[in-house]
């Protein structure tokens, strides 16, 4: 008899059918309880020292996400914060002569 099959075996995310007992396992970014039948989301930024994040680890449900300090933004890799070029940081805002950046994010 397969106990999966009744109410997943008691199981909050997965049942596996081990001779006839019912074993649980969690979905990624979780684990066991104590009950062993219930899940926890893991921490990431905790297990991890912050993830991997240069800057900011915001833990989620099952996952986490980096964010970066004002004035950067997030690189390609997800993890990695570049400074935040202004305009008159690019081709001197396309100015003749000096550049300023305006607060409205015009120069």
């Amino acid at each position: 008899i397969d106990p999966c099959l009744d109410k997943k075996g008691g199981c909050q995310h997965h049942c596996v059918n081990e001779n006839g007992r019912a074993r649980c396992q969690c979905f990624a970014g979780y684990r066991l309880a104590y009950d062993r039948k219930t899940c926890v989301d893991i921490d990431e930024c905790k297990a991890q020292r912050g993830g991997g994040c240069q800057h900011e680890c915001i833990n989620t449900y099952g996952s986490y996400r980096c964010q970066c300090r004002p004035g950067f933004t997030l690189a390609a890799d997800g993890r990695s914060c570049d400074e935040r070029l202004s305009g008159c940081q690019i081709a001197n805002g396309g100015c003749q002569h000096d550049c300023y950046d305006e607060p409205d994010g015009g120069h």
